[in-house]
């Protein structure tokens, strides 16, 4: 199992403009065998990535794989503006930092 926090932060007061958690377990194949994504910064709550949790898991981690699942992130995510960020900016950003914590994870799981 491997781990990874990721932020895109304030500048000034460094919470999460957008922040992604995740923790990928492969098995002995290397497939994702457990996937979990929670989002924080974007809504009033932070909120778990499922239909990207669903996407990956039973999956072999590849590049184009991870990079579909960040695209998913944002399902069902009612994002929040404010004069740090508009709902879109932080839509957009959603699945950057999605991507770069799945990475790290995976990675990390896998070392």
């Amino acid at each position: 199992t491997g781990t990874c926090y990721q932020k895109f932060a304030n500048k000034a007061s460094h919470y999460a403009i957008v922040g992604v958690a995740a923790a990928v377990t492969l098995d002995s194949h290397g497939i994702c065998q457990r996937v979990r994504i929670a989002i924080t910064g974007v809504g009033a709550r932070a909120v778990r990535a499922r239909t990207s949790e669903r996407y990956l898991t039973g999956k072999e981690p590849t590049e184009r794989n991870l990079r579909q699942a960040a695209q998913r992130a944002s399902a069902g995510i009612d994002f929040m503006g404010d004069l740090h960020g508009s709902a879109e900016y932080r839509g957009a950003f959603t699945g950057v930092v999605t991507g770069r914590a799945l990475e790290i994870a995976v990675s990390r799981a896998a070392a």
